[in-house]
């Protein structure tokens, strides 16, 4: 028995699915909360960033920051020194 286009588009009058919809929302979102509770209360405060001590990191310098150390002085290659170890070019 063929449907008419009418009749083939007319949806169930039983709800189930919409209720298992309405009721794994809510599971969900209970869940969620009841693991953000718990992460809130188990985590220390240093992790969670709602503690007002600072550490030394935390804290601007105070101060000038430390001089730049010198480099060693060093030649380009195959310039100067006698111990060069690269090819030689002869004119």
């Amino acid at each position: 028995m063929a449907k008419t286009p009418t009749e083939a588009r007319q949806a169930s009058p039983r709800t189930g699915s919409f209720y298992v919809l309405i009721i794994s929302t809510a599971l969900a979102v209970l869940a969620l909360g009841a693991f953000t509770l718990a992460f809130f209360s188990v985590t220390s405060p240093q992790m969670d960033g709602s503690q007002d001590n600072t550490t030394a990191q935390d804290q601007p310098s105070k101060g000038r920051p430390p001089e730049p150390k010198a480099l060693p002085k060093t030649s380009p290659a195959g310039v100067g020194g006698g111990d060069d170890t690269g090819p030689s070019v002869r004119p």
